[in-house]
């Protein structure tokens, strides 16, 4: 996820957001494809925007806009004045062919922005009833939700700016609404997940910034503290590392943490449900936990692993092994971003695993002996990891300046069990100049080669 919260923080913010104001949206201006190089929102003062027109099954619908802070007006939803600012109202028609739902699903609408600097929330009103609605404050690029079963009909789409959690007073959006069908239930099986590695989009020597841990880097270091004192890390450069689940099944970790403190155990479980529904699952060994006490949170050992190759003149790599090995942990994997080429596609269920929710254990699941932390990434979601924050680096020190390819794999010991094992690992060719300077400096500069070694 982008944004880390600490354990001792999470009661305050979820008590923050009970009392709050929630901010609500205004959006402006509409098109029509998705634009994968972010929402294309243009300006205007009106409330009402195009309008999402979903017929047949296999056409989505697009549009876009802004969502911003203007004020509340009358003849809004409660959730609008409540937000404390301006809904923007965007028509949504459903004329399906009849017996449409003789195959199990619903309309999914949904909308995506560009980072989580921002927060907006999505509701959708039938005849003034609300009858969908998705919310989050934290941690959140994109939101989704499915009206299942939906009746033809006119329904009012409202997105809505929570201007409390964001620092922009005008934030784009791309928005859709689609037919989504539930996986078939025959024949049956397990539905399982999918890891795909995303490239890197960013690889820097800048300072990381990021408070809620505690820790600092030193004005022009790129290192933080712990990551110096704990990893013996001089050299970092930092890249973010985003990981999507195309399967047809959730991705979900249970950490099972044991009430007795002095209990050794540190089991994470993955489960796998069934295409018959969620009270039909499987729970497997995937690895374990470890508390970090500095950050105050629970870390899944090793679920990302990176590597660093020379380049050769070509860009593939040279030698028979990397010249640098890093391995991350990851604490809290959760629903940030609809994939961008899962965008308008089948297969995108609506967003399920969030922050700060994967921090806190689940009162229904507590036994006599454990507690449980339950965390995961839905279908046609992605959980992104900045370069801002900590273990979000590879130490370069005394290599020399050049090309290099950055390799990153997600389960690289294939704990989780997947429906493709072959396409877990991404690669940039990334070069490093001035290196041991403080003019160093790291930038992506091409596709990176296939993940076969060579």
């Amino acid at each position: 996820m982008r944004s880390y919260i600490t354990t001792s923080l999470t009661a305050t913010l979820l008590s923050s957001l009970a009392l709050m104001g929630c901010a609500s949206l205004a959006l402006v201006g509409c098109g029509g494809a998705y634009d994968p190089e972010g929402p294309s929102g243009s300006s205007s003062d009106s409330a009402l925007s195009c309008g999402l027109v979903v017929k047949q099954k296999d056409d989505p619908s697009f549009s876009s806009g802004t969502a911003t802070n203007a004020s509340p007006v009358s003849g809004q939803p409660d959730v609008c004045a409540a937000l404390g600012v301006r809904c923007v109202k965007l028509s949504l028609q459903i004329d399906l062919p009849r017996n449409i739902w003789r195959t199990p699903g619903g309309v999914q609408v949904a909308i995506t922005w560009a980072n989580d600097d921002n927060a907006l929330d999505l509701y959708v009103y039938r005849n003034g009833v609300q009858v969908g609605k998705a919310e989050g404050f934290l941690a959140a690029i994109s939101e989704s939700l499915l009206l299942r079963s939906a009746e033809n009909g006119q329904y009012d789409v409202y997105v809505a700016l929570d201007a409390a959690n964001s620092l922009a007073a005008s934030v784009p959006f791309d928005a859709l609404a689609r037919v989504q069908f539930d996986p078939p239930v025959n024949p049956l099986r397990p539905v399982l997940p999918d890891f795909e590695m995303r490239p890197q989009t960013t690889v820097t020597f800048d300072t990381p910034v990021f408070p809620f841990f505690g820790d600092v880097a030193d004005p022009g270091d790129s290192c933080y503290h712990l990551e110096k004192s704990e990893s013996g890390a001089k050299e970092c450069m930092r890249f973010e590392q985003t990981f999507a689940n195309v399967g047809e099944g959730a991705a979900e970790l249970r950490f099972e943490v044991p009430k007795d403190p002095a209990a050794t155990t540190h089991n994470v479980f993955a489960r796998t449900y069934f295409s018959d529904g969620t009270s039909h699952f499987t729970d497997t060994p995937a690895g374990t936990w470890e508390f970090h006490v500095a950050h105050q949170h629970y870390h899944y050992n090793n679920f990302v692993q990176s590597n660093l190759w020379r380049a050769d003149s070509r860009g593939r790599r040279a030698g028979t092994a990397p010249i640098r090995v890093g391995r991350k942990v990851s604490f809290c994997m959760e629903d940030e971003k609809i994939d961008a080429p899962m965008w308008g596609k089948p297969g995108v269920r609506p967003r399920f695993y969030v922050a700060p929710d994967c921090l806190v254990f689940v009162p229904s699941q507590e036994t006599p002996d454990f507690n449980y932390l339950v965390q995961g990434i839905t279908p046609g979601w992605d959980d992104i990891y900045e370069w801002y924050l900590p273990g979000q680096y590879m130490d370069v020190d005394g290599l020399p300046n050049g090309d290099y390819v950055l390799e990153t794999t997600a389960d690289p010991d294939n704990k989780m069990l997947e429906s493709n094992e072959t396409n877990n690992c991404g690669t940039v060719l990334i070069r490093l100049t001035n290196v041991g300077t403080p003019a160093h400096h790291a930038e992506i500069v091409g596709k990176g080669p296939g993940c076969k070694t060579p």
